[in-house]
């Protein structure tokens, strides 16, 4: 199949690497998700190994693939995890995630799945906003914990992709402005709750070129420069995700050239690397098998299969 190269037809029957997919219909019915373990693991580790020089943090984006089989299986890679709800933090401790690699992320928190956080013990919380930050702080003090935060940077730059998933540009509603993040870290230094010393940029996805990325990095390192001279401490960066991969067939670039194209800024950051990948290591990894319930024809000619998986799926 094209841009799935774990997925393929031999004499008319699909396999998923070596298992034909009429068997896994046997033993467990459709509708059924079957996913390549091997896709999963190739794409983690192309990505992670294109920025292996900087030792990053890979923290898959549960969104993307909540199976819990997949996350275990990732784990096992090294993977850390970003999530976006209490739901996915629950979900990425069941598949055996240490704390301190997990990325809370997310416009919408609220104070429960804050608490849930700091009891968990996460590595830090992706902030999106003054209000978000500022409940941080109360609920952080209710328990006496110090919670570690990175601010979302919403760098006005456009991506060039779909209207609906661009995320970096001044009208979106993610993240926040130099300005208002500059605030935010000056209120933030001294306070004991409160441990401001990353900053998060994501652009949107799929990004086919690595220009948006070079943009906004040379936005955020102008501001690290000056944070920096002001005493403030940022020592992690976190670049997201949004990296794009073949659907179907298609010449795109690929993680390595993404790294290349960050690598001058990243030495000048010279910070702890964060990357939140989704979409690319999951979409070209996992298929959807349904079966044809009934074939209808309207009396106008029209034909349609109907199949027993929905839109939902």
């Amino acid at each position: 199949m094209r841009g799935q190269p774990y997925f393929s037809h031999r004499d008319g029957h699909l396999h998923c690497e070596d298992v034909p997919a009429r068997r896994v219909v046997e033993q467990h019915d459709t509708p059924c998700y079957v996913y390549s373990v091997t896709a999963l693991r190739e794409q983690y580790r192309r990505i992670s190994g294109a920025f292996s020089r900087w030792d990053p943090l890979v923290c898959f984006s549960v969104k993307s693939c909540g199976n819990l089989a997949v996350l275990n299986m990732l784990h096992e890679c090294g993977s850390g995890f970003d999530v976006v709800s209490g739901g996915e933090l629950h979900r990425a401790m069941q598949a055996g995630a240490e704390p301190e690699n997990i990325v809370f992320a997310g416009v919408g928190k609220t104070r429960a799945e804050i608490r849930q956080a700091l009891e968990a013990g996460i590595g830090m919380f992706n902030v999106e906003s003054a209000p978000e930050l500022e409940a941080i702080r109360d609920v952080a003090g209710e328990m006496d914990e110090r919670a570690t935060v990175a601010l979302r940077i919403n760098p006005d730059v456009d991506p060039k992709t779909h209207a609906k998933t661009t995320t970096g540009k001044k009208e979106n509603k993610f993240g926040m402005g130099f300005e208002t993040a500059n605030r935010l870290l000056s209120e933030a230094a001294g306070e004991h709750v409160l441990d401001a010393r990353g900053l998060h940029v994501h652009l949107g996805s799929p990004i086919f070129s690595t220009a948006p990325y070079e943009k906004a990095l040379e936005k955020v390192c102008s501001f690290v420069e000056e944070q920096r001279s002001w005493g403030h401490s940022i020592d992690t960066i976190n670049l997201g995700g949004g990296y794009c991969m073949s659907y179907t067939g298609e010449d795109v670039i690929g993680p390595e050239d993404y790294a290349e194209a960050a690598r001058p800024y990243l030495e000048e950051l010279d910070c702890r690397l964060i990357l939140e990948p989704g979409r690319y290591v999951a979409a070209n990894s996992g298929i959807l098998l349904t079966e044809v319930t009934y074939r209808k024809v309207t009396e106008h000619g029209k034909k349609f299969l109907i199949c027993d998986a929905g839109m939902n799926d």
